[in-house]
């Protein structure tokens, strides 16, 4: 059972997580964990469940397709051939935009269970110790407000790619190494701790 301390002493540790971003180079390994867990479990239901339901045939479409346009490629004798981009028939236009669409929704689910009813954390950022906390309350986020965070990130790797680079190269910069995401929603990623309990009978009053 963890033993109760003052409000005073809990913002101490509070104040001390806060000040210890977690680096780059962690933050990155556990960014490619989660990512390629969500890009495989995404595929896996997509392809054995989803497009074969709701768009038969589209998959076949979008091979034959896409061979045909990679020998086309091959066979490109001038600049403006091999700049030539793919063009899909509907079917499978409408399939790669339910597939974004299930990536961005499993993509932000994903986080939102991690970082709400895990202490902050998603798998790959429990492997490597990290937690994302809000720099308010310096707690674990809300499911809303977690699945929001997720759904920032995952437009930015869908939408522009310039966003992208904008939004990461951000961490770079400021003492807390904030990415875009982190900025507009007001969190930070440390190591993980085990903050001690507020004492319920306490309040402010009492420490003057």
């Amino acid at each position: 059972m963890k033993k109760s301390v003052s409000l005073k002493e809990r913002e101490c540790v509070i104040q001390a997580t806060a000040l210890e971003p977690a680096p780059y180079l962690q933050r990155l390994a556990a960014f490619l964990l989660d990512f390629v867990l969500i890009i495989v479990f995404t595929a896996f239901l997509l392809n054995i469940f989803i497009l074969p339901e709701y768009f038969p045939g589209a998959q076949e479409i979008f091979r034959e397709q896409f061979e045909e346009y990679l020998k086309l490629l091959q066979a490109a004798a001038t600049q403006e051939e091999l700049m030539q981009q793919i063009t899909f028939d509907r079917i499978v236009q409408e399939a790669i935009g339910a597939s974004a669409f299930w990536f961005l929704g499993l993509f932000s689910v994903y986080h939102a269970i991690g970082e709400s009813f895990f202490q902050g954390s998603s798998f790959g950022k429990r492997v490597f110790s990290l937690q994302v906390l809000s720099v308010v309350t310096c707690e674990p986020l809300g499911f809303f407000e977690a699945f929001l965070r997720g759904a920032l990130k995952a437009v930015t790797l869908m939408v522009y790619a310039p966003l992208l680079w904008i939004n990461y190269a951000l961490v770079f910069f400021g003492t807390k190494r904030q990415c875009g995401h982190d900025l507009l929603m007001r969190t930070v990623v440390v190591f993980a701790i085990e903050l001690p309990e507020k004492d319920e009978d306490e309040s402010f009053e009492d420490e003057e």
